[in-house]
């Protein structure tokens, strides 16, 4: 038997070594790739399902915290809680505007219309507060006036009863009881029932200011009828100097009465804002809420799914191992049968010949090295044998 051209037998150990190291390669590779799947699916998951958790549930906190400025100013009338209020409505602007970004990602297009539509509750939520804190401003020069004007009027009702008072004691010295006496004592009676009703609307706004209710200065605004009937008692003949008083009188009365009007116009204005304030905000708090259960559903989905993408990469590592390892001890028999056997045979056989003894056939064949080798030892042995015979 000839010497191969090639080096067969060191192909065979080639072989040998290379394939389970190439199949130990892909395995590391395949867990590589599915570490590396795993990571993205963890990046995409925080960057998506869990950054629009957070950001709505932070939109949520800055309006609710809104609200409850915007109800204490609305029930104390302190400025410090339309400061508060004015701060966590542009921070809740703010995360507005992280949700919208939130939602322009890409394959975000059911949430982007979500966020489009909290987006607009949430503005028109600040416009209503923007105009209820405006109406609640007019409210309070409103009331500033018709409280200056009462009192004014009260004051001049007071003021004019007084001397007219004076002028019936004068009166009722110099001259005996009779038409001019009545005609003062009655100027003295409309005098102190202006000031009355200027008394008792001023009475009236503070009560409906302490309970938040316009309708009970309405429910007063009665009494102004009355006020033409007692400017016109206080006109009857007199004297220039009086009917410059009463002209006054007039026409604080008239401002007063016009006051009066405003402040229950503007009143009414503020509660008609105070209920479209409150049901924006049930419809934006609504909203950013259901903003934040469908970010949580979101979450909720990606981790199920991300769970099942780790159980199912880590039975595909597990199958993998197990069939490498078999891979591997099917390879490790192949090997010394195939491999490490026959070289151990011949050697046996050639320990044998030089210790002078002939064994019995070798049993190892092949076109390889080892088959040369055992071919070559049988011959020898031949030749050893032919020589000792003769």
């Amino acid at each position: 038997m000839k010497m191969p051209r090639f080096p067969v037998y060191s192909l065979k150990i080639l072989v040998a070594v290379a394939l389970p190291t190439l199949l130990a390669v892909a395995a590391c590779l395949a867990a590589a790739t599915a570490q590396n799947a795993s990571g993205k699916t963890a990046e995409a998951l925080a960057g998506a399902a869990f950054g629009r958790g957070e950001v709505a549930a932070r939109l949520e906190r800055q309006t609710l915290l809104t609200a409850h400025h915007l109800r204490g100013y609305a029930l104390t009338g302190e400025r410090h809680f339309l400061e508060e209020a004015k701060r966590e409505l542009a921070l809740a602007l703010t995360r507005m505007q992280e949700l919208r970004t939130a939602a322009s990602r890409a394959g975000e297009a059911a949430f982007a219309e979500e966020a489009e539509r909290v987006s607009w509750l949430v503005d028109a939520y600040k416009k209503a507060a923007e105009g209820i804190v405006g109406l609640d401003e007019a409210v309070a020069d409103a009331r500033a006036a018709m409280t200056a004007a009462g009192n004014r009027l009260v004051e001049m009702g007071d003021a004019f009863a007084a001397q007219k008072k004076a002028a019936l004691v004068e009166l009722a010295v110099k001259y005996p009881p009779g038409t001019q006496v009545r005609a003062v004592s009655d100027r003295i009676f409309h005098a102190q029932d202006l000031a009355g009703i200027g008394r008792e609307l001023l009475a009236s706004e503070a009560e409906a200011g302490r309970l938040r209710r316009p309708e009970l200065l309405r429910a007063a605004m009665e009494r102004l009828d009355g006020m033409a009937g007692h400017l016109d008692g206080l006109r009857p003949p007199a004297s220039e100097a009086e009917a410059r008083d009463i002209e006054e009188l007039a026409a604080v009365a008239g401002e007063f009465a016009k006051a009066v009007g405003h402040l229950v116009r503007e009143w009414e204005l503020l509660h008609a804002a105070g209920r479209t304030l409150a049901l924006a905000e049930r419809d934006a708090l609504d909203a950013v809420a259901k903003s934040v259960v469908s970010a949580n559903a979101v979450e909720r989905k990606g981790m199920e799914a991300f769970s099942s993408q780790l159980a199912m990469q880590k039975s595909l590592l597990w199958t993998l191992l197990g069939v490498t390892l078999a891979f591997g001890l099917v390879w490790i028999v192949l090997a010394v049968r195939f491999l490490g056997l026959p070289v151990s045979r011949c050697a046996a056989y050639a320990f044998a010949l030089a210790k002078g003894r002939f064994p019995e056939g070798l049993s190892v064949s092949g076109r390889d090295e080892v088959g040369v080798l055992a071919e070559a030892l049988r011959e020898v042995s031949r030749r050893f044998g032919r020589s000792f015979a003769r």
